[in-house]
């Protein structure tokens, strides 16, 4: 298992998060969403989501044994993005 797939995942997920919880706009969250996808594709499959990650592993999809790792690495993003916008927004 590369470390790369984790960071994938981990940045991903930040993108996504950090432009929902920043932008209000619809077209933007959805370009965050696209470009999170982008970017992360070739190196992870662009999850960005728990539940996409445990429903491919559900359908034999996904290797079960990297379940845990791609969840951290999603939930980290998303504790770092809303970190990250709380701190840019409450200055």
């Amino acid at each position: 298992m590369a470390l790369s797939q984790y960071i994938s995942e981990f940045l991903g997920t930040f993108i996504l998060v950090a432009f929902v919880t920043r932008f209000k706009n619809p077209i933007v969250i959805a370009a965050g969403f696209l470009l999170a996808i982008w970017l992360t594709g070739d190196y992870s499959g662009g999850h960005i989501n728990p539940a996409i990650t445990i429903a491919q592993a559900f359908t034999g999809t996904f290797p079960a044994s990297q379940l845990p790792g791609y969840i951290a690495a999603q939930i980290a993003g998303a504790i770092s993005a809303i970190y990250m916008t709380k701190r840019i927004m409450y200055m």
